[in-house]
């Protein structure tokens, strides 16, 4: 396993460049989401325990940790889809040359999703925000 691990460092450190950083970060954001899913069947899961139980479990979400943890788990679920939406792109419509600008946007508009989405998942930047 861990002569597995060395060659692929060792790949990677040779070959590095963007599109590399979007595998990587498309696998993690993917495994962050599927780990989501888990703690969200045991949250889900206190309902069967009955209100009391479940309504313990929502007042502990309701905490600023978790505030930032919802909002991460935004992130991750908005460049894995567009990531994904690239990755089709770039195999079905042939834009292998393109693969570097289409990168640079679901980067950029994952950025500017993630800014504009912090004034819903954190009170006090929405509070402290005035249009």
């Amino acid at each position: 396993m861990i002569r597995i691990a060395k060659g692929w460092l060792r790949e990677t450190s040779l070959n590095f460049n963007p599109e590399m950083l979007s595998f990587l970060a498309h696998r993690i954001t993917g495994l962050g989401v599927v780990l989501f899913l888990f703690g969200h069947m045991f949250s889900l899961g206190t309902r069967m325990l009955g209100p009391d139980a479940f309504n313990r479990t929502m007042r502990a979400y309701d905490s600023p940790l978790f505030h930032f943890f919802e909002w991460a788990l935004f992130i991750a679920c908005v460049f894995h889809g567009l990531n994904g939406l690239r990755i089709i792109a770039v195999d079905m419509l042939s834009l292998t040359r393109k693969q570097r600008e289409l990168t640079f946007w679901v980067v950029a508009v994952t950025a500017v999703l993630a800014a504009a989405a912090m004034l819903f998942f954190f009170p006090t930047v929405r509070d402290a925000v005035t249009f």
